[in-house]
């Protein structure tokens, strides 16, 4: 199977669309964070994130709001223009709207750089940031919800049934359970898709091994995708060994050196992922993005 970067011509790599602070970064409200609205200020910045963004088969539009409105909404997904208009103003509905609908454009608003963990809003942040926003569920965080993007969903389910597929037949791993839709639930299922990734995943934070939990796997990836233009993946492990709860530690090797050889590189599945990445983009040119 092809790779879909394989068969896009490099002359459709898109530029950065606009790329906008709105309000007054001299001062912290939704931008709390000094350094951040330092960054985002500086005309230097935005040529950074041009760079790293070249790489994009969409055009990207990225506002930046720093007032007291955007503090009262974070991390939504997909909204209209009535929403930004009635609930950022018509300040960033004038700057938004041009590129509303726009085709192959992709709108995104950043009201902030909340996160479990503080990190600087990095072009690589910013593209982490833009798959959170890709990830919301209609109704917010249950897993009862549906996600506003299907084709998240599907890159949910597609990691899902290849690691399951690699556990019981290369490894022999019973105990991993890709469950529904929403990626494994048990916290068992949770780290072995962790501790797997912290081997094959070729970005910085699983070669650090510093994931800070699975689920930030599918932001991760997208992250690259959108970065670097493809996912890409090292071949499945030999062995490695996995920190549970409790302290307990899960030694995992190849238990079938056939079915090894035949699941160890991982091209199928990073073209499926550079696939439904693509959709997401796709689908987002009826939408603007909140994060």
């Amino acid at each position: 199977m092809a790779k879909i970067t394989d068969i896009i011509e490099p002359l459709l790599e898109a530029p950065l669309g606009d790329f906008k602070t709105i309000g007054n970064f001299d001062k912290g409200s939704s931008f709390r964070d000094k350094k951040d609205r330092k960054m985002l200020s500086n005309p230097n910045f935005k040529k950074v994130v041009t760079k790293k963004f070249s790489k994009s088969y969409h055009t990207i539009n990225m506002y930046f709001v720093n007032n007291s409105d955007a503090n009262k909404h974070t991390e939504l997904g997909a909204v209209d223009m009535k929403w930004v208009r009635d609930n950022l103003g018509d300040e960033v509905a004038k700057e938004v709207e041009p590129n509303f609908e726009k085709e192959d454009n992709v709108n995104i608003i950043f009201t902030n750089n909340k996160g479990a963990e503080r990190v600087n809003m990095t072009p690589w942040i910013i593209a982490h940031r833009m798959g959170h926003a890709f990830a919301r569920r209609d109704m917010g965080y249950g897993r009862g919800s549906s996600h506003q993007f299907q084709a998240y969903k599907e890159v949910i389910d597609s990691i899902s049934r290849e690691l399951q597929t690699i556990f019981t037949e290369v490894y022999k791993v019973n105990s991993f359970n890709p469950a529904g839709g929403h990626g494994p639930e048990d916290r068992t299922s949770q780290l072995l898709m962790r501790g797997l990734f912290y081997e094959i995943a070729t970005f910085k934070s699983a070669r650090d091994k510093k994931l800070r939990d699975y689920f930030e796997v599918y932001n991760e990836l997208f992250a690259q995708y959108v970065i670097t233009g493809n996912v890409t993946f090292k071949d499945l492990p030999k062995s490695f060994t996995v920190n549970l709860p409790n302290r307990q530690k899960k030694y995992v090797r190849v238990q079938d050196e056939e079915a090894y050889n035949e699941l160890k590189e991982l091209g199928s599945l990073e073209s499926t992922l550079e696939y439904y990445f693509d959709e997401m983009m796709s689908s987002a040119e009826s939408h603007i993005l909140v994060m």
